[in-house]
């Protein structure tokens, strides 16, 4: 099976009974979807993402818990809780507050001590321990920047009515128009809009770069939006006593992670 053809089926699996949409345009969906965003202050969703690196053969899954305070005022303008699963034994749990990160590998058995922890003050704009959790937080959704802010004139933009994951979405495909300069050639990109609150559902993507394939797909499920939480909820940690296991763990086997 190649892997364009892995990808295809992948995304067909999650979208059903497509029509094309008469009921908003383009740039109302795009409107409504920023709208709701901004409205978000404090979030936790459980993503499913899988990646396939232009110059690679090899295909990346990740699966994580992920909470956001957004519109900070610091380079990345958001802080965040991960937890990442980490092979078929442990976890990868990792806090950034702005100026600090740290991480620290939980074992699935809560007898076994953890193997690893770091800890860092930022400074510098050394962010490349931060930088690394960007694809799985999906950043690109939540950012000022996010392509939900307008359109773009090189880009041609299509919707349709769908179902993904069971859920009635606007399913909004972009493509680049003819005699594009740009690096990436035949980029497809949908992003799956629920109709109900115009939340961000999921993201697909492939293009190749000099015949090289490359693609993205990953799928969200919003756990809560705007609970009761401060920034002191993103306390980072240099010692392993400072790390609640026990309810990081609980937390894992509750959302199935």
């Amino acid at each position: 099976m190649t892997l364009k053809y892995f990808s295809f089926l992948l995304f067909l699996s999650l979208t059903t009974n497509q029509t094309i949409s008469q009921t908003i345009t383009v740039n109302k969906l795009l409107e409504n979807t920023k709208k709701t965003i901004s409205n978000i202050k404090y979030v936790t969703y459980k993503i499913n993402r899988t990646d396939k690196f232009f110059s690679s053969q090899d295909t990346i899954s990740n699966i994580a818990l992920c909470t956001l305070y957004l519109h900070q005022k610091n380079k990345l303008e958001l802080m965040y809780i991960t937890t990442k699963k980490s092979g078929s034994d442990s976890y990868n749990y990792e806090i950034f507050n702005g100026n600090e990160y740290s991480f620290i590998n939980i074992p699935k058995d809560i007898n076994l001590k953890s193997r690893t922890l770091f800890h860092q003050k930022l400074e510098n704009d050394n962010y490349m321990y931060v930088n690394s959790n960007i694809n799985v937080i999906c950043l690109e959704l939540f950012s000022k920047k996010s392509i939900f802010n307008k359109i773009k004139k090189n880009k041609n933009y299509k919707i349709i009515e769908t179902k993904y994951l069971n859920i009635p979405a606007f399913e909004l495909t972009i493509t680049n128009k003819e005699n594009t300069t740009e690096e990436i050639k035949d980029s497809v990109e949908k992003y799956f809009i629920s109709k109900k609150d115009y939340l961000p559902l999921g993201y697909y993507f492939t293009g190749t770069i000099d015949g090289m394939f490359g693609y993205e797909n990953y799928t969200i499920e919003y756990i809560e939006i705007n609970p009761n939480m401060a920034p002191e909820n993103f306390k980072t940690f240099d010692r392993i006593d400072q790390v609640n296991k026990k309810n990081i763990l609980e937390n894992i086997l509750n959302h199935s992670l």
